[in-house]
């Protein structure tokens, strides 16, 4: 390895690695590069992933008891509410509050939890002061958007999802999701002409395959 890489070109390197390569390649790395939070947040999700959920736990708070870093403390909120340990997760989310009350990732884990506790109107809340701080992250649009199917409030749904596309007009999540919903209106060509862009919008063949699923099972 080379120590002179930077992370994001090392991140480059990590990813095209086999899956077993992978957690020996984030340790010797972080062994070399010991700030490179970017890699100790992935070694902690590539535990979770593998379901260590205790090896990821233990770690997550051993690096947090050296150094605060909001990533970090972001994957030990997602890893509480896995769990569903949610006095755990209100406590972690207590602490990304104190120290990132700005930040839409807070209020989108903030989301998770209330959706979680069956709290729908203060999830709804949180999702959309997410997406107020930064409109342009996709989840928090997704998360509310999800949550409104769920109650089946469609006209809101679809809202949502034309917020989102305000601000990323190019995101084939954002068609596909709004071509099902137009599917549950009952606007098939409307539907038909979303997954389509969905389709065309697709960054790689998996995504694009999912889209066009979703428009055969329309034309049946």
């Amino acid at each position: 390895m080379n120590i002179a890489m930077t992370e994001t070109e090392l991140l480059e390197q990590l990813d095209k690695l086999p899956a077993k390569d992978k957690e020996n390649f984030i340790l010797s790395t972080i062994q070399s590069n010991p700030n490179f939070y970017r890699f100790k947040n992935r070694l902690a999700n590539l535990y979770i992933n593998n379901d260590q959920i205790l090896k990821a736990r233990v770690f997550l708070e051993k690096e947090l008891t050296n150094k605060y870093n909001v990533h970090l403390q972001i994957t030990l909120v997602k890893l509480e509410l896995k769990c569903d340990r949610l006095e755990a997760a209100r406590e972690a989310i207590m602490t990304l509050q104190k120290n990132n009350p700005k930040s839409p990732h807070t209020y989108s884990v903030l989301g998770n939890l209330h959706a979680m506790e069956g709290k729908e109107s203060e999830a709804i809340e949180a999702f959309n002061k997410a997406h107020e701080l930064n409109p342009n992250i996709v989840k928090p649009v997704i998360e509310l958007h999800d949550l409104y199917i769920k109650t089946g409030d469609l006209e809101h749904a679809k809202a949502t999802i034309y917020s989102g596309l305000k601000h990323k007009p190019n995101s084939h999540i954002y068609q596909s999701c709004l071509g099902k919903i137009w599917q549950k209106l009952g606007e098939d060509k409307k539907a038909i002409i979303a997954f389509d862009l969905a389709i065309k919008l697709a960054p790689n063949d998996t995504q694009a395959g999912n889209a066009a699923i979703q428009l055969v099972n329309l034309k049946i």
